[in-house]
Order: structure tokens, then sequence, then C-alpha cells
């Protein structure tokens, strides 16, 4: 048995006061504590790291999965706007990720992600047909109707985010949703 001068400092995460070592570990350098280049924690001592990486962000609520080490993932919640994820213990950790939703990077659902496409198809005068292949991720593909040049499918992503809208629209300037100059160059 052993102790640490750091370690024994916080009897939460270490509540025995010593370690189990073996003499020969020791002489090699390496260190049975927290103090070690790769700690072996257990379940409950990752779940205090990850509550004290997080105080003030959001709530740990446990693990979303039976316990396998640092890519385990846990069950979390925003304390900004109550949203909840899960996300592996290694990126709350060392990644210092936070709520995808609050960074932007928050995934819909499926009915979200329509509700946002049937108000920009309202907004264009566009008939909504909706994901042929359900929507997955950023990359579903999402159909719609443009009452002059037909069907058009396009990435949700590039619908919602970068404004993809009917290519023969903007050829033949019927398109009056965005407003601008148009600047002509002769070189």
């Amino acid at each position: 048995k052993v102790t640490c001068t750091e370690c024994s400092k916080d009897p939460e995460l270490f509540p025995d006061g010593y370690f189990v070592s073996l003499k020969g570990s020791l002489i090699k350098g390496q260190k049975p504590c927290g103090c070690s280049k790769k700690p072996e924690w257990c379940d409950w001592q990752y779940l205090i790291i990850t509550r004290r990486a997080v105080k003030d962000r959001f709530i740990v609520h446990g693990f979303s999965e039976e316990f396998h080490g640092n890519t385990t993932k846990l069950n979390l919640e925003c304390l900004k706007d109550g949203h909840k994820w899960t996300a592996r213990i290694n990126d709350i950790i060392n990644g210092g990720k936070g709520c995808p939703k609050c960074a932007g990077v928050y995934r819909p659902t499926e009915q979200e992600a329509l509700q946002k496409c049937i108000d920009i198809c309202k907004e264009m005068d566009y008939d909504v047909v909706g994901f042929p292949n359900g929507y997955k991720n950023q990359r579903s593909r999402f159909e719609y109707i443009c009452k002059i040049h037909g069907k058009h499918q396009v990435r949700y992503t590039n619908f919602v985010n970068t404004g993809s809208r009917c290519s023969g629209c903007a050829i033949t300037g019927y398109s009056t949703s965005k407003q601008g100059t148009f600047y002509v160059y002769q070189w």
C-alpha cells in the first residue's frame, strides 16, 4: 500500500487514501494513482470526474449503456436549455464537448427537420413532398415541387442552411425570396 501526496487531498475520488501497487511497478516509475499518465478509473470515478468537468454547464444523469471505459456514453442534460443527449466520457472530459444544441450542431428529429423545410416551402411557394428515404441526418434528401419548374431533390442541410432552391428559378430569375445587388463586369 502506498499513498500519494496529491491524490490523498481528494477523498471523494480516492476514499481509501492509499493505493495498492507492486514494488517492481514503483521502481519502474509507474504511478498507481490519479497522477499516472494513464490512470485506470472505475465507473464511479469517471462519473465524479465528468461531473466536475461539466459543473455549471450540464447535468450528468449516469451511463446510457453498460460501462466499458472512457468510451462509455453518458446521459447528459444542458442547464441552459434543458436539451438531453448522449456523449462519450472521453469527449466530455478531454474533448471539452458541450451541448450540441447550444453549439449549433444539434441534429433535429425528423419532425423538426420536416417543419423547417415546410416553413421554407411556404415562404417560397413550393409544395412539400418530404424525405423520400426518411430523415437520418443533415445529408438526407428533401423533395419539393416548384410550381413553375417541377420536382426537385436537395440535401436537407443545403436547403435549410445554404439556401439551395429551385435551379430553374435561379437561372430565369423567378425567385423573389432574396434581394440583393447584381454586378456586371467586363473583362
